[in-house]
């Protein structure tokens, strides 16, 4: 589990405007927020969908596309760019939903990719200054402020609308939890002259639970062959048992050996459902729906 240093729950009193950015496992949001007190607020977003390419890109490359993504956001929506006279403080929070160690609010170095990506150069290094540079290279008019995990943000964001949210869960491309937790019971926090009662949420990284022994998780044959030819054998071993990236591929490789068996299709094409990932989990959805 991984401290974030996001300290205590809001008040719900916070007002303001910002921009968040959250690169998760399929798209990119840019979204604008006003946060209006008593736990309400309004949001505009814009979705940009992240193609298998820019998954496996350079790092650099990845948050120059984040960068000039955010860029062209804030002149659509207010007009502004490196040229405007009438510059707006906006400040951006950037929501980076990958196992990050954090010794800071502004600051995080990637652990690993999860969710499918692999881009090079990235991983042991401080993300948020990547993408700090990234928006200087491209002369973006923001504040950056904060680093922060889905779930962490999912967990804020939630309590703030309704204090009575104590666990925030994602389920989607991936898998995550948060929670609150008081520095007493973190031991990775000793040390650091904080009160006992300190609370900070915590980023569980579930996803990662049994990976390499696989000692406690049943895994199928399917589950086995997933891992094995993933980008990261071993790793996200939940992850890969249970999220959005991975279950229309479970059922894909059930309905291939059931092909092979001669129990379905006799007869037909089927040459579409042998392509790796070729089943979207969507269409699950579609199918219970």
């Amino acid at each position: 589990m991984i401290p974030t240093y996001v300290f205590g729950y809001p008040t719900g009193k916070e007002v303001g405007d910002f921009i968040a950015l959250d690169l998760g496992g399929t798209n990119l949001r840019v979204c604008f927020v006003t946060l209006q007190g008593g736990g309400k607020f309004e949001i505009t977003q814009t979705k940009y969908r992240l193609t298998e390419e820019q998954k496996q890109e350079d790092g650099a490359a990845l948050f120059d596309f984040c960068a000039q993504c955010v860029k062209s956001f804030i002149k659509e929506h207010f007009g502004i760019d490196e040229h405007s006279e009438d510059k707006k403080d906006l400040v951006l929070g950037f929501t980076f939903s990958y196992p990050c160690a954090q010794n800071k609010i502004d600051h995080g170095v990637l652990i690993r990719w999860t969710k499918g990506f692999g881009n090079p150069n990235t991983e042991g290094r401080d993300v948020a200054k990547m993408f700090k540079d990234s928006l200087v290279k491209f002369n973006v008019p923001i504040t950056f402020s904060a680093l922060i995990n889905d779930t962490t943000g999912a967990l804020i964001a939630s309590n703030y609308v309704d204090p009575a949210t104590k666990i925030a869960v994602i389920f989607g491309t991936g898998c995550n939890a948060a929670y609150m937790e008081t520095v007493d019971n973190i031991p990775k926090m000793k040390g650091l002259g904080l009160p006992d009662s300190q609370e900070m949420a915590i980023n569980c990284e579930w996803g990662a639970f049994d990976s390499f022994e696989h000692t406690y998780l049943p895994r199928t044959k399917y589950d086995i062959i997933i891992d094995e030819t993933s980008n990261k054998p071993h790793e996200q071993s939940f992850e890969k048992m249970i999220a959005g990236l991975y279950l229309g591929e479970v059922f894909r490789l059930v309905i291939c050996e059931l092909i092979d068996d001669g129990e379905l299709f006799l007869g037909q094409n089927t040459y579409k459902i042998e392509i790796p990932f070729a089943f979207d989990t969507a269409f699950l959805s579609l199918m219970e729906a």
